[in-house]
């Protein structure tokens, strides 16, 4: 983008730590967060969030916690990834990142999937079951699962 003269705004940002975080680019992620200020970017609660992502997915677990200490802005509704600690079974930050967030007035959002079905756009939120197809949805879900056994 340098060499083509165009120059990164916000959102810009987010999908490229979007990008280093679904790609494991740790180092990478890490460089472009703090090279936001070169293009006078403050960080807004998206960026905390995708870093403090970045860096427990990569399982650097006290930097995310670190990270998360020095966030110097209201957090809103940043959230902050405990599933992923939880998922690694390391209880003992779960516990820690769960009181930052209680500490700071933080609660998770829930977890949602998009999918286009016949060129509509479907929202399904965890555990939600007010969509108007949803009996039709889990029904299949329960079949679909019936001969699924996860891979060891």
């Amino acid at each position: 983008m340098k060499q083509a003269g165009v120059f990164p705004n916000d959102v810009t940002f987010i999908g490229a730590l979007t990008a280093c975080n679904h790609s494991g680019l740790v180092k990478e992620g890490w460089e472009l967060f703090h090279c936001m200020k070169d293009f006078e970017i403050e960080p807004c609660n998206e960026h905390y969030s995708c870093v403090v992502d970045l860096l427990g997915r990569a399982v650097y677990l006290g930097q995310a916690c670190a990270f998360i200490m020095k966030i110097p802005i209201e957090p809103g509704g940043i959230m902050y990834n405990s599933n992923l600690y939880a998922c690694s079974c390391l209880w003992d930050c779960v516990a820690h990142v769960r009181f930052l967030m209680q500490e700071k007035g933080l609660n998770k959002d829930l977890g949602y999937s998009v999918i286009e079905i016949n060129g509509k756009l479907q929202a399904f939120h965890l555990g939600d079951k007010s969509h108007p197809l949803a009996k039709e949805i889990f029904n299949e879900l329960q079949r679909l699962e019936g001969g699924w056994v996860c891979p060891t």
